[in-house]
């Protein structure tokens, strides 16, 4: 079997709303890291900025 991946760009804006839409589904922040590449400080900055915001 061979599997061909296809090389995609992917922008700051677009990994930055994929870790917010794991976040709002309830990824640890562990998962979100590995999923997006993005670190752990800049989840929880998203998290405080986008999710906790969300709330008030």
């Amino acid at each position: 079997m061979v599997i061909y991946l296809q090389q995609t760009t992917f922008t700051a804006e677009g990994i930055r709303c994929v870790a917010i839409n794991l976040l709002r589904e309830g990824m640890s922040v562990e998962v979100v890291v590995r999923v997006t590449g993005l670190t752990v400080e800049q989840i929880n900055q998203i998290k405080v900025t986008e999710i906790n915001s969300q709330g008030e």
